[in-house]
């Protein structure tokens, strides 16, 4: 099968369009038109994007994936939400007063952290893109896109404080026993059932004095 033709280049932000054909939003008129939308439908969902990308930068893991319009210019296919959280940061008063939060009247004022460039994953047309694409915004696809972690998977990667109540217990629970089972032992299975379906019932047992 051939691969999708996709090659890696830094682009600079004023050499870049919303896509006026973004799912999100449907058909629009022009690049415009594209950020009113997604200012009017992602709102305060937005405000907090440009905020974390002042705070932290664009993640290196997840390029825009763009295409040739014309002049020398491209139509952002993947990271248009993100794109508009920096013009945004770049022009505040395209965000309606009530949105401007302390926190991004706060990043607006210090000027600094904002990206002249970003690396894009150029392909040659729509067409091209479509293959990465519903990989990242079509769900889970069998396996094939992108699986949500489960409330454990969580846990495990960032055992906040504030999460450690009777469902974190149970996880630990599991996991003690996990450690202490051989790799074929047929009990790992029920383990992983509970796991998956009953963890939080586990949860309410072990809060339970009369259990404990």
């Amino acid at each position: 099968m051939t691969e999708p033709i996709m090659q890696r280049e830094e682009i600079s932000l004023t050499k870049l369009d919303l896509d006026r054909e973004n799912p999100r939003h449907g058909p629009v008129a022009d690049s415009n038109e594209a950020l009113s939308r997604l200012i009017l439908e992602q709102r305060e969902k937005l405000v907090r994007i440009a905020v974390d990308i002042h705070e932290h930068g664009l993640s290196p893991a997840q390029l825009f994936i763009v295409t040739p319009s014309s002049d020398g210019r491209f139509t952002v296919l993947d990271g248009n939400r993100r794109l508009a959280a920096l013009r945004i940061l770049e022009d505040p008063s395209l965000l309606p007063a009530e949105l401007h939060s302390a926190a991004f009247t706060k990043v607006v004022a210090e000027q600094r952290g904002r990206p002249g460039a970003v690396m894009c994953a150029v392909v040659p047309n729509r067409d091209e893109a479509r293959l990465w694409l519903d990989r990242i915004h079509s769900g889970q696809l069998e396996g094939i896109g992108t699986i949500p972690w489960s409330s454990a998977a969580k846990y495990r990667f960032d055992p906040k404080p504030s999460s450690r109540g009777h469902t974190a217990a149970a996880i630990n629970v599991l996991d003690w026993l996990r450690l202490r089972l051989d790799p074929g032992d047929p009990v790992r299975t029920v383990l992983d059932t509970v796991e998956s379906n009953s963890v939080t019932n586990l949860g309410r047992l072990a809060g339970d004095p009369d259990v404990r």
